[in-house]
């Protein structure tokens, strides 16, 4: 599995966070300007991992409602992932899906996320699953979103396949961590999430 760090994302670490969502109000067209250049590096390091032999590509962009707005995700970010997943699909070889993980509260803009064109989204323990699960339609595939805090380091294998069941039984097909792991989280957490759910 490949992974690119996205244009909004990049603009936090580049420019620096406080910087660039000042300028989403201050200076709006100069954050349109550099997720117009930022994207080109994404989409770039996305196609030479597909080429290498990735069979998927994260997209991650934290575009989250925990920082910015529905709205502001709609105006800014929106029209460039749109772009960019079209270019995507245009230029790697075979059918390689695109994931998208933001993480944080999403819920209101999951639709928006539906309509991008990535394949999956990859979400946060901190949403409603049932609410993911409504917005997202039948557009986008959901994947994740173990807890990794309080179910993958301080739980119990029992915990975490408890936590699965419950994902399971909302209709997430795509099961896993909700974003990377804590490297103190003990292995048997980990194979418990594939286990069947024997409680």
């Amino acid at each position: 599995m490949g992974k690119v760090i996205g244009p909004w994302t990049l603009s936090y670490h580049l420019y620096g966070t406080q910087n660039f969502l000042m300028d989403t109000i201050a200076e709006p067209e100069k954050a349109h300007e550099f997720l117009e250049t930022f994207r080109h590096v994404s989409v770039a390091l996305a196609v030479a991992q597909a080429e290498a032999g990735a069979d998927m590509i994260t997209w991650a962009d934290h575009a989250t409602g925990d920082m910015v707005s529905a709205e502001t995700y709609e105006e800014f970010l929106y029209p460039v992932h749109c772009r960019c997943v079209k270019e995507l699909k245009a230029k790697m070889p075979g059918n390689v899906p695109l994931i998208l993980h933001t993480c944080g509260n999403t819920l209101d803009r999951i639709k928006l996320f539906a309509k991008t064109g990535f394949d999956i989204f990859h979400f946060d323990s901190k949403n409603n699953i049932g609410e993911a699960v409504i917005a997202a339609g039948e557009e986008i595939h959901l994947a994740g979103c173990v807890n990794n805090t309080e179910i993958l380091l301080h739980g119990t294998p029992d915990d975490v396949k408890r936590q699965v069941k419950e994902i399971k039984s909302a209709g997430i097909r795509f099961i896993g961590p909700e974003c990377a792991i804590p490297c103190m989280v003990k292995n048997e957490n980990l194979r418990a999430i594939t286990k069947k759910n024997r409680l």
